[in-house]
């Protein structure tokens, strides 16, 4: 945590004094620590101050890489929220990408995705591109995001072949969040598939990788997946890892506190109506929808679903 505590006093500091290729260049840094770390959402609390500090900003050659990525996750991380900061932040990307690509290929490739993000044809023919480059770090990541797109289509097994060969391609890498995120996907995958065995056996993979890298987000949520496909196998293990997103305070749980209690609730219901506990069942799950509050929280997928 010291060394994430560290990265934002410098990115506040660079803030303060003005300094634009230290913002963008410890932006980048910042971003792709969080994205590591199944922090997701770090940056979007300095997004429009990093746009304020950028204004009129034309980074030199040694700069365009951070500056690319700054704005991209900037512009990424607004998106939900902030809908004026998110299109400013893809005109900066835009015009910083006038003055050539970034060095990495993948910042390039993802960069080029978000500008083009409304445009589902050109976005598809990007990634089909990403996953037939000779750069394997490229073409593992546009497998992965292919995948993502595969899945969303329905097409369950495609997207298993894909995050199967993304997760071959990390390991020929030696790139451990790539491997990691690889193996939480197929955990996923195989979840939605009704095959239980094989979403617990990835998701023990990338939960290795995933306390190395301290993604504390992402063992969250490897924690539930594996907890609900044990609701038959192993109901007691699955009982204790919903109790504890039950009685976790909001500060322990972190910024997916809400989601995660009332999945904690919605598990323990599932227990209990597998039991024939069908009163105490229903009084859980009313339990787990009215932990997200009236409002906003009503917003959340978690809710749909439950």
């Amino acid at each position: 945590a010291s060394e994430q505590d560290n990265l934002v006093s410098v990115l506040r500091a660079a803030l303060d004094d003005g300094n634009a290729d230290a913002v963008v260049t410890v932006c980048a840094t910042r971003a792709d620590d969080g994205a590591r770390r199944g922090s997701h959402s770090d940056i979007s609390g300095f997004a429009g101050a990093v746009l304020a500090a950028t204004k009129g900003y034309v980074p030199d050659a040694a700069h365009l890489t951070a500056a690319i990525a700054s704005y991209m996750v900037v512009g990424a991380a607004a998106f939900v929220g902030d809908m004026r900061t998110a299109m400013l932040a893809r005109g900066r990307l835009r015009a910083v990408k006038r003055l050539g690509a970034a060095g990495d290929p993948r910042i390039e490739a993802l960069s080029n995705l978000l500008l083009v993000f409304s445009k589902p044809e050109e976005a598809f023919a990007m990634l089909a591109e990403a996953r037939e480059s000779d750069d394997l770090g490229l073409a593992a990541l546009g497998t992965l995001l292919g995948a993502q797109v595969e899945e969303n289509g329905g097409e369950l097994a495609t997207a298993i072949a894909s995050s199967r060969r993304a997760y071959e391609l990390s390991l020929s890498l030696g790139d451990v969040w790539l491997q990691s995120t690889a193996a939480q996907a197929l955990a996923n995958l195989y979840s939605q598939h009704g095959d239980t065995g094989q979403a617990i056996e990835w998701a023990d993979k990338s939960q290795q990788g995933m306390n190395a890298l301290q993604a504390n987000g992402d063992l969250q949520q490897l924690s539930w997946l594996i907890a609900m496909n044990q609701l038959e196998t192993a109901p007691e293990k699955a009982r204790g890892i919903f109790k504890g997103f039950v009685a976790q305070s909001a500060e322990d749980l972190g910024p997916d506190y809400v989601d995660l209690r009332s999945i904690g609730l919605a598990g323990l219901a599932e227990l209990a109506l597998g039991e024939g506990s069908t009163d105490d069942g229903l009084g859980l799950y009313r339990k787990s929808v009215d932990a997200f509050g009236r409002e906003k929280g009503r917003m959340a997928p978690w809710y749909v679903i439950v």
